[in-house]
């Protein structure tokens, strides 16, 4: 089996992260596609607005971006390359 890769994709919204992402996703074997602003939204209850500076949205993107670490990990782990996209 050859080393999973994972592709990290940063940019402003609308400069085609995603569709460069889901692109680069249906030309591997296994891929898995990791959207950082989807795992920020599952945060249900006391989610802080990113626009507003403050403690809360700060540790909201923190958690954000290790629960998406974490999960990259996991798939990489089973063979699959991912990419995930920032803000």
């Amino acid at each position: 089996m050859s080393v999973p890769i994972v592709l990290l994709l940063g940019g402003p919204a609308g400069a085609g992260k995603s569709t460069v992402a889901r692109g680069w996703c249906a030309s591997r074997q296994r891929a898995a596609h990791l959207e950082l602003d989807a795992v920020r939204a599952q945060i249900v209850a006391g989610l802080a607005d990113p626009q507003l500076p403050g403690d809360a949205a700060e540790e909201q993107y923190d958690l954000s971006v290790e629960a998406a670490l974490a999960q990259a990990r996991v798939f990489a782990a089973h063979g699959y390359d991912v990419a995930w996209t920032t803000c």
